[in-house]
C-alpha cells in the first residue's frame, strides 16, 4: 500500500508543478491573451481563449506520462523537469520578451526532449510514450505556429 501512495504523490507532484509552472509563466506579462490577440497569426491559428484549455489538458497528460513511467520502475526526473523548465520558459520568451524566433527555437528544443522521453518511457509504459507523441503533435503545431508569428511580426 504504502508504494502505491508513493506512486500517487509522484503524480501529484508532477501536476502540480506542471498546472502551477504553466500558471505562474503565463500570468507573469500581464494580459498573454491581449498581446496573442494583437499579433498578426497565419489562418490556421486557433483561438486565444482555446490555450488554456489545452495546455491544461497536455499539463495532466505529461503528469500521466511521468506518473506510469515511474511506476513501473522508470525515473528519467532531471529530463523530464528540464523539459518543462523550457516549457515555461517559452511563456516568458515570447510574451514577456517578445521573441518570438528564439520562442520558435525553444519549441524545437522541446520536441528533442519529448522525444527522449518518449523514447525512455517506451520501456516502462507504451500508454506514456503515446502521450509524449500526443505533446510531440501538439509541439510541431506550436512550433509552426510559433514560425508563422515570427515571420508576420518580426521579419
Amino acid at each position: 500500500m504504502k508504494f502505491k501512495l508513493h506512486n500517487i504523490r509522484v503524480f501529484v507532484v508532477a501536476l502540480i508543478f506542471n498546472l502551477l509552472g504553466g500558471y505562474i509563466s503565463n500570468r507573469l506579462f500581464g494580459d498573454v491573451k491581449l498581446l496573442y490577440d494583437s499579433l498578426e497569426k497565419p489562418i490556421f491559428a486557433i483561438p486565444s481563449n482555446l490555450f488554456p484549455i489545452l495546455w491544461g489538458i497536455i499539463y495532466v497528460l505529461i503528469a500521466v506520462a511521468v506518473y506510469l513511467n515511474y511506476k513501473n520502475g522508470g525515473r528519467n526526473f532531471i529530463a523530464y523537469v528540464l523539459s518543462m523548465l523550457v516549457n515555461f520558459s517559452w511563456s516568458i520568451i515570447f510574451f514577456g520578451q517578445r521573441l518570438y524566433g528564439i520562442g520558435f527555437f525553444i519549441i524545437l528544443l522541446l520536441i528533442v526532449f519529448s522525444v527522449y522521453l518518449g523514447i525512455k518511457y517506451f520501456k516502462n509504459s507504451k500508454v506514456a510514450s503515446f502521450i509524449m507523441c500526443v505533446y510531440i503533435v501538439w509541439l510541431s503545431y506550436a512550433g509552426v505556429l510559433n514560425y508563422f508569428i515570427w515571420m508576420y511580426n518580426e521579419m
